[in-house]
């Protein structure tokens, strides 16, 4: 039985492909534009290839968008017409770049390094059109789905009798009509519909009918909800990576501001074991003071085992910190605070750091430090990388020096990297005396007088931290009271 609410009209092709988009998993939106974005690339691609009118928009848009760039790929037969559009692209772009370098007479005379000339160069970019295909698709095709959705012309339902002769299974239906005169319409021969007709003032039918019509409805609503979600979901997220983009941008002009080296990484793959840098500094260092702070320049390519020792207060925990951020932003695809820095990418980054005790605490710190390793043995993964700073030094040197040892052996033969900070000297001249492969010391530089460079540089691990230059710092030359009970 099929109830007919209002006079029904013919529905656009439109109407119908989201219906069907309906079936299909995820945005029904969604699914739909691609459709249409893939209609539109195969047509490109078929017969407007040497269109002059489409070669001229995409000129101005200087190609396709990510998105579409990519989709275009996906088209069958279209590997010639992509290379024809981006052939004809790239020989605008050289046409432009020559006309620009002509301006400035001679190409030798022009320094691409000046904010200035990038600025000219670039300019043509930032008024560039719109994608051609979702300039104005997209939101064409959303806006005749959902005028469609809101059924002015009212609903074609179908349903079955159920159990006590109650309605069930209530489907929304696509309208049969085709498109028809007026002459049409009122002569020809109508299909068989039972048609109710409600009083104007019949207000229990209207209610009855519009449960119907809710029933009927409540697939798609439901489905419309969801499509709802998803692209406010993808407007969230998107909120959020522009909130990144946006906070990258503004990490490089205040590290500009204060004369910090800033560059491109160059990730390697995971098995090449390479770590080298030129200048690298500890961003958040540099934040804190607001000033340019002292770099490091280290190359441990090959090497699978760094230990650091040295003076206190050499620099050495910063060193740390710095090497952690930095393998970070690289893979947040991010600026690194260095002249330049190259690393294999890792599977994962575990930092291991001794901590002050505290309330929270429920055992004691050598315990505590041996819980948490146990955590990071537990998710660790081939290809990770580890950083120890000061780490089982909460019980006697021997010992911590044992445990760090055995711990150390193990994840090298997992081929995991390591930088370790350490006081302990037993620890670190083990390394030494049993001649390790692929392992690297450095120390923290100290000067005759006691000053400090906050350099690292390459040498083998001293049984002293220089801990009296801090002491006579601090107490050499003042009076020291000891007040005790009178």
């Amino acid at each position: 039985m099929a109830y007919s609410m209002k006079k029904r009209r013919e529905k656009w092709i439109d109407y119908f492909d989201l219906i069907e988009a309906f079936k299909i998993p995820g945005c029904p939106l969604c699914n739909r534009s691609r459709d249409l974005s893939c209609k539109f690339l195969d047509n490109l691609f078929y017969e407007r290839v040497t269109d002059d009118g489409t070669r001229v928009g995409l000129r101005k848009s200087k190609g396709f968008c990510n998105w579409h760039a990519w989709m275009s790929a996906e088209i069958n037969n279209s590997n010639s017409g992509i290379a024809i559009i981006y052939k004809d692209l790239l020989d605008a772009e050289i046409e432009q770049l020559r006309k620009w370098v002509k301006g400035k007479d001679r190409l030798k005379r022009v320094n691409f390094g000046r904010k200035k000339n990038r600025h000219a160069l670039l300019s043509t970019w930032v008024g560039k059109s719109p994608c051609p295909i979702c300039s104005d698709e997209y939101f064409a095709t959303i806006e005749n789905h959902l005028r469609e959705l809101k059924f002015r012309e009212g609903v074609l339902i179908s349903a079955e009798l159920g159990k006590g002769n109650k309605g069930a299974n209530y489907i929304l239906r696509k309208s049969q009509e085709k498109k028809q005169s007026w002459i049409e319409r009122i002569f020809a021969k109508k299909p068989p519909v039972y048609t109710y007709h409600l009083h104007p003032r019949d207000e229990s039918g209207a209610r009855a009918l519009s449960e119907l019509r809710d029933k009927g409805i409540n697939l798609v609503a439901n489905t419309l909800a969801q499509s709802t979600d998803h692209i406010l979901s993808f407007f969230s997220m998107l909120q959020i990576e522009l909130a990144f983009y946006v906070g990258c941008l503004n990490l490089h002009e205040q590290l500009a501001q204060m004369g910090e080296p800033m560059s491109f990484p160059v990730p390697v793959a995971p098995c090449e074991h390479r770590h080298s840098f030129c200048g690298l500094t500890d961003v958040c260092l540099a934040l804190t003071m607001k000033q340019k702070i002292v770099g490091n320049d280290v190359n441990v390519d090959g090497n699978n085992l760094v230990i650091i020792t040295g003076a206190n207060q050499g620099g050495k925990s910063t060193f740390l910190r710095s090497i952690g951020l930095a393998q970070l932003m690289m893979q947040c695809g991010m600026l690194v605070p260095a002249e330049s820095f190259s690393s294999n990418v890792c599977d994962g980054l575990f930092t291991h750091y001794k901590r002050e005790e505290d309330t929270t605490m429920k055992s004691g710190k050598l315990d505590e430090e041996l819980s948490r390793m146990s955590d990071i043995v537990d998710q660790i993964t081939l290809n990770s990388m580890v950083l120890f700073n000061e780490s089982f030094a909460a019980t006697n040197e021997r010992e911590g020096s044992e445990i760090a040892r055995q711990i150390i052996r193990v994840l090298l033969e997992k081929h995991l990297k390591i930088f370790y900070v350490t006081h302990l000297y037993e620890f670190a001249h083990g390394f030494v005396d049993k001649k390790t492969e692929r392992a690297v010391f450095l120390r923290a530089e100290r000067q005759a007088d006691g000053g400090r460079t906050f350099k690292l540089v390459e040498g083998q691990p001293l049984q002293t931290s220089y801990g009296e230059d801090l002491y006579n710092s601090i107490f050499v030359g003042r009076d020291i009271t000891m007040v005790g009970e009178g």
